[in-house]
């Protein structure tokens, strides 16, 4: 592969470096790497494989980044196809094909919306362009309905407003569920897992046609949606995330704000924990802080929850959630390229750069 202008620049850099007397890197030791920290980096626990996979935008790229977490950390996937970029996608787990399934979302700098599906098997990614599909859409609810077999779609955010449809997918086709005996009506940016416990979709929040957010609670028994009535719900919030975690039988949420867009709105740093009967908090002083539109999945191989990014916040935090304590994951080694250039700048800073782009490491806080 020959190097490209950025991998020539690289050069530059180093020839320039040495030249000016910068002290050489002469040994490398793993570094921190991890998936680009942006407003919604995707992450979806792949049962088979027992590993945590990412999905994130990064400005200076076409297509979508493909990380997964395992047992050392992040390692970024080389995908001979990658989806296009995108924010607020649907993502799900679909157990019966052990495929992740993507659909939709907002396109790259918010440019269009969305109608496409794609699906992962641990090697790469298929557009699988499906006859037909669900009306384009972005921060839409979605979750896989283990004894349906179906990954499902809820609302969102359409061309002309709210949605409040619901569609299916089965691996070959989408279908649009009828919705019969009543549902939460239209709502985007809803959040919604599944409860393998129970076997009932769990839908949270999201905000109605009139754009304020809601606090309620509906669950989906794979026939009828019906409103539940609980104590101590969390607080109307947008920009929360969600998982379930399988090994305690609960549906958590994390982060976001309380408040609408343009009013005061409070910082949620608290762990929600929904068993089926009651909500209940616990506080998280020494977490991950304030979180927007993070990754959010239940690592099933060690029984943690694990949040990275939100907000052009980096950073992946694993919760222990018998204890709910915080603490940030073990770094990884640095991601590997064919052709990949280091050296020190003026300022003493290492750089190192790879066909994906240019790196700086600081030194100070071990990270890059």
């Amino acid at each position: 592969m020959m190097p490209d202008s950025r991998s020539a620049l690289a050069c530059a850099l180093l020839l320039g470096a040495v030249a000016g007397g910068a002290e050489a890197q002469t040994a490398w030791r793993a570094a921190h790497v991890e998936p680009f920290a942006n407003l919604d980096c995707a992450l979806c626990f792949h049962r088979a494989d027992g590993r945590v996979l990412a999905l994130a935008t990064r400005p200076t790229v076409n297509g979508l980044e493909t990380w997964e977490l395992g047992r050392s950390g992040w390692y970024r996937r080389a995908p001979t196809q990658s989806p296009p970029a995108r924010t607020a996608a649907a993502l799900g787990y679909d157990a019966a094909r052990r495929v992740i399934v993507l659909f939709g979302g907002l396109g790259s700098y918010g440019a269009n919306l969305l109608d496409d599906t794609w699906e992962w098997d641990s090697v790469g990614w298929t557009n699988r362009t499906p006859a037909n599909a669900p009306p384009a859409r972005n921060s839409a609810a979605a979750a896989f309905d283990e004894p349906r077999g179906v990954f499902v779609v809820f609302g969102g955010m359409g061309a002309l407003g709210t949605l409040g449809d619901q569609w299916q997918w089965n691996g070959i086709a989408w279908t649009q569920d009828p919705l019969a005996g009543g549902s939460p009506g239209p709502r985007l940016g809803a959040l919604m897992a599944f409860d393998r416990g129970r076997d009932r979709l769990v839908l949270f929040g999201g905000a109605g046609s009139s754009g304020a957010y809601d606090n309620d609670i509906w669950e989906h028994d794979g026939a009828t949606w019906s409103p539940v009535s609980a104590t101590g719900r969390p607080p109307k919030l947008r920009s929360a995330s969600i998982t379930f975690d399988a090994r305690r039988g609960r549906t958590v949420i994390y982060g976001g704000r309380s408040g609408g867009i343009l009013s005061p709105s409070v910082v949620n740093t608290d762990v929600f924990e929904w068993d089926g009967s009651v909500w209940r908090a616990f506080a998280s002083a020494n977490g991950p802080g304030e979180r927007l539109n993070a990754g959010f999945a239940c690592d099933e191989r060690t029984g943690e929850l694990v949040l990275h990014g939100g907000a052009f916040t980096g950073g992946t935090f694993r919760c222990e959630p018998t204890t709910h304590t915080w603490s940030p994951s073990l770094p990884a080694a640095p991601e590997r390229a064919a052709i990949g250039v280091a050296a020190n700048d003026l300022a003493g800073r290492t750089l190192y750069h790879t066909p994906y782009g240019t790196h700086r490491w600081d030194h100070a806080r071990q990270r890059w």
